[in-house]
């Protein structure tokens, strides 16, 4: 068996891995549905104009698509495609989570890999209902708005949360993360005749709940499978299975929720595009910042003043 060292990366939980969650269940009523087994719901996902409503901030470019698959993967490729991956240093990605022809959850985003900043766009798509999350990474600071039935509204708004705030929400965070779908291709390396990912990296892309799901601690353990597609030594996307993630969190001596075998054939796809071009990550403007408070009713009584000055 015959294991590729790879450059090493400082190992700490995205944002989307710690906040998307939260949020999700933060700002809705109680007797929510969000703590459910995922169900399948008619496909929907974010517009691939999203961007953070900043004062001049812009995304550039159209989304681009890609392979979804990829066949066998060689040592020196995947050394390049990764190379390749850090060189550009900025791109886009689209994740999607799809059972059965039914897509579970979608998120677009795009990132720079040296600060870490990122904006993404996550839809959870859940029985007759869906949560959107627009998360925006920017200078070790994080910022959120959240959309779903019976929540506080968001416009232009974005809740804050400074470095302390967030060691607070997870002891574990360090700040500058890159998202996941791309860190997921910078651990990933040659075991035998297979290409394998550390297994918290790829969970975690789907954000905390799925890591609960899956049995797996903070931070996670094990590598699991996935395909890498790369074309002309680009790297264009990843792709694996539920069933995967399940069997290796299993062999990693973790234990998932009973019933997870009912999305045991949802696959996880992701695709990058855009690779080096630019991405304009920009702070709100301070007037449009709402300080997070962990007592909800405080919390969401600043957002609906902060939209009234709007």
């Amino acid at each position: 068996m015959n294991r590729t060292p790879t450059r090493s990366r400082p190992r700490r939980p995205a944002v989307a891995t710690i906040l998307v969650p939260l949020l999700a269940t933060v700002l809705v009523a109680c007797g929510s549905e969000a703590d459910d087994e995922p169900a399948p719901a008619p496909s929907a996902g974010p517009s691939s104009t999203d961007a953070p409503p900043t004062d001049d901030a812009t995304t550039g470019g159209p989304t681009g698509g890609g392979p979804t698959g990829g066949g066998s993967t060689g040592e020196a490729d995947l050394g390049a495609a990764t190379e390749a991956l850090e060189t550009a240093d900025t791109g886009r990605f689209r994740l999607s989570l799809d059972n059965a022809g039914e897509t579970l959850q979608t998120k677009d985003g795009i990132y720079r890999l040296t600060d870490g900043a990122s904006y993404s766009t996550t839809v959870v798509i859940r029985a007759d209902q869906s949560v959107t999350t627009r998360t925006l990474a920017v200078d070790g600071v994080v910022y959120t708005q959240v959309d779903q039935p019976e929540g506080v509204a968001f416009d232009q708004c974005w809740i804050r949360y400074d470095q302390e705030t967030l060691r607070e929400l997870s002891p574990g965070y360090e700040g500058g993360a890159p998202p996941n779908e791309v860190t997921t291709l910078l651990g990933a390396r040659i075991d035998g005749d297979r290409v394998t990912a550390p297994l918290d990296d790829v969970v975690g892309s789907l954000g905390t709940r799925f890591l609960q799901i899956l049995g797996l601690g903070a931070g996670g353990s094990g590598e699991t499978p996935i395909e890498v597609a790369i074309q002309d030594g680009v790297p264009v996307g990843w792709r694996t299975t539920f069933a995967d993630l399940v069997a290796s969190s299993t062999a990693a001596g973790n234990t998932p929720v009973d019933g997870v075998d009912s999305v045991g054939a949802a696959q996880l796809v992701v695709n990058l595009s855009e690779l080096g071009s630019p991405v304009d990550l920009t702070a709100p403007p301070a007037r449009l910042q709402v300080p997070f408070d962990r007592d909800v009713p405080t919390l969401e009584d600043a957002v609906r003043t902060c939209e009234s000055r709007t």
